[in-house]
C-alpha cells in the first residue's frame, strides 16, 4: 500500500482551498454576513431583527449573466457515425440539464470538474460505455506537474458521512494507473495529539483499498476561469456588494421614524440637572442607566424607538427629530452598483432592466468587454470539453483527431445594420449555413435551411403584362 505523502498534500491542499469557494457561495447566493464598524450598531440593528435582513444581492448577476450565455449547440468530430455516438452518451448522462450546471458553477467557483468512468461489461475488461458526473471543487482538486503545468498528476475527491462518533471522512486519490483510496475516522485535524496517522486504507465495500484505473489517466477534466486555477467571475463584487448590504440594512433602520418620527418634550428653564427633585431622574445621566456594557441602554433612559415621546418633567414645548434622508442612501446605493458593474466588465443594463433604454449599436459598444470574457470562456471550457470527448471516445475504441463544439454565439443578428453586414458577407461569398450561426441559429437548423436552399430553386413570376 502507498504512503500517505500525497494524500496529506493532497487533503490539506482541497482543505485550503475550500473556504474561498465557500466565500464563493454565499455572494451568490446573498447569505454573506453583514460587517459592522461597531459592535453597538451591530446590537442595535439585532434588536430590531435586521441583522437578518435579506439583502439587496446584485453579485450573482456577473456570474449568471456570463453562464447564460455559455450554451452549447453542438460537438462534432466531423463524422455522421462518431456524431450521432457523441450525441447518445450526451443524452444517456442527461448533459442537457447537466452542462448548464457545469458552466454556472465555473462562473461561481472559477473551477468545475466532470469525472469520466466507463461501465464496464461483465467480463470486466470491455468498456461499453462512460459515466459523465458533474464535480465541484468543494470536493475534488487536480493537481499538475511542476516541470509541464498542462500535466495532470494526480486527483483527490474527498467527502465526508455520518454524524458525531459516526463520522467518517474519504479521500480517494486517482492516478493515471490506479486509485487509492482512504478513510479516516471523525474530523481530520493536521496535528494529532499522539503523533499517529489515522488515515487508514477502505476496504468495507469488499473491494481492495487500491483498485486499477482502467482510463489510464487522471479521470477528471478540469473546467476553469484562468490557470492553474480560476477565479470566480464575481470576485470583484465582493466589497461592493459588502457596501450595499449595509446601505440597504441602515435604510431599512430609518423607514420606521420616517412613518412614525422621534418625538421630544422639552423641560421648562430651571427644572433640569441638578435641581431635580428627590425621586426623579435625569434621563440624561449614564449613572441612572443600566450598568451591564452588553446593554443597549447604557448612555440613556431615552427610548429612541419610532412613535416613542421624550418626557422630560415640567414640559415646555414639544416637537420631533427629522428622520434620516432617503437620498443619504439612495444616492450611494446606485453608486455602488455602477461600481459592481464596472469591477466584473457586466454592463450596467444586466442589474438596471428597466432604466433608460439604448439603441441596439450603443448597447453593442457597451457589450464588448463583457462579450470578450465570454468569447475567452467559450475558448476555455470548449476546449476542456473537445479534449473530453477525444479521449471518451478513444476509451469506446473510437478514433476522431477532434472533436469541435460550436457555440451559440453570443450576439444574434437583430438589428438593422447586423443584417446588412450579413448581406455583405453573403455578396463576398460566405456560406450561408455559417451566416445563419453568426446569426444566432443552431447549427443544426443552419445546415438544414441552407441544404433547403441549395436545391431549391426560385419561382418564376409570370409577364401579366403581355
Amino acid at each position: 500500500m502507498p504512503g500517505t505523502a500525497d494524500l496529506n498534500q493532497a487533503y490539506w491542499s482541497l482543505s485550503n482551498a475550500r473556504p474561498a469557494y465557500e466565500r464563493a457561495d454565499t455572494f451568490y447566493r446573498g447569505t454573506v454576513d453583514e460587517y459592522h464598524a461597531s459592535p453597538r450598531v451591530k446590537r442595535l440593528l439585532s434588536r430590531y431583527g435586521l441583522t437578518n435582513l435579506d439583502t439587496f444581492n446584485f453579485a450573482h448577476v456577473p456570474v449568471d449573466a456570463v453562464a447564460n450565455k455559455l450554451y452549447l449547440n453542438n460537438l462534432t468530430s466531423g463524422d455522421p457515425s462518431t456524431d450521432a455516438l457523441i450525441e447518445n452518451i450526451w443524452d444517456e448522462n442527461e448533459m442537457g440539464l447537466e452542462a448548464p450546471i457545469l458552466h454556472r458553477n465555473v462562473c461561481k467557483y472559477g473551477d468545475a470538474y466532470v469525472m469520466v468512468w466507463p461501465s464496464v461489461e461483465d467480463d470486466g475488461e470491455t468498456i461499453s460505455g462512460v459515466d459523465l458526473i458533474n464535480e465541484d471543487p468543494l470536493t475534488v482538486r487536480v493537481f499538475y506537474d511542476v516541470v509541464n503545468p498542462r500535466k495532470k498528476t494526480y486527483a483527490i475527491k474527498s467527502w465526508c458521512e455520518g454524524e458525531g462518533n459516526e463520522r467518517q471522512t474519504f479521500a480517494f486519490l486517482y492516478y493515471p494507473d490506479r486509485v487509492e483510496r482512504w478513510v479516516h475516522p471523525g474530523r481530520v485535524t493536521k496535528v494529532n495529539k499522539s503523533g499517529e496517522d489515522k488515515w487508514k486504507p477502505y476496504t468495507a465495500d469488499g473491494q481492495d483499498s487500491v483498485l486499477e484505473n482502467p482510463l489510464g489517466v487522471v479521470p477528471f477534466y478540469h473546467f476553469r476561469t484562468d490557470r492553474p486555477y480560476g477565479e470566480p467571475e464575481h470576485i470583484n463584487a465582493y466589497g461592493p456588494q459588502l457596501t450595499i448590504n449595509k446601505l440597504v440594512t441602515s435604510h431599512v433602520a430609518t423607514i420606521d421614524y420616517q412613518s412614525f418620527p422621534q418625538r421630544y418634550s422639552l423641560a421648562e428653564v430651571g427644572t433640569t440637572g441638578p435641581n431635580y427633585q428627590q425621586g426623579e431622574v435625569d434621563p440624561f445621566s449614564p449613572e441612572d442607566a443600566d450598568s451591564n456594557p452588553e446593554s443597549l441602554n447604557t448612555a440613556s433612559q431615552l427610548e429612541a424607538d419610532p412613535g416613542t415621546v421624550w418626557d422630560f418633567q415640567n414640559t415646555k414645548a414639544v416637537g420631533q427629530f427629522a428622520a434620516a434622508d432617503a437620498k443619504a442612501f439612495l444616492e450611494p446605493f446606485d453608486r455602488y452598483v455602477k461600481a459592481l458593474s464596472q469591477t466584473t466588465d457586466t454592463p450596467f443594463h444586466y442589474f438596471d432592466s428597466t432604466g433608460v433604454a439604448i439603441s441596439a449599436e450603443s448597447k453593442k459598444e457597451t457589450n464588448e468587454a463583457f462579450n470578450s470574457k465570454v468569447a475567452a470562456r467559450q475558448g476555455s471550457l470548449g476546449f476542456t470539453w473537445g479534449q473530453l470527448f477525444t479521449d471518451v471516445l478513444d476509451y469506446l475504441g473510437v478514433f476522431a483527431d477532434r472533436v469541435d463544439v460550436v457555440w451559440r454565439p453570443i450576439n444574434s443578428a437583430d438589428s438593422e445594420n447586423d443584417l446588412k453586414a450579413l448581406l455583405l458577407k453573403k455578396d463576398l461569398g460566405v456560406p450561408l449555413d455559417v451566416l445563419l450561426v453568426e446569426a444566432g441559429y443552431s447549427q443544426e437548423n443552419a445546415q438544414k435551411w441552407a441544404a433547403l436552399a441549395a436545391v431549391s430553386t426560385p419561382t418564376e413570376i409570370p409577364n401579366t403584362t403581355e
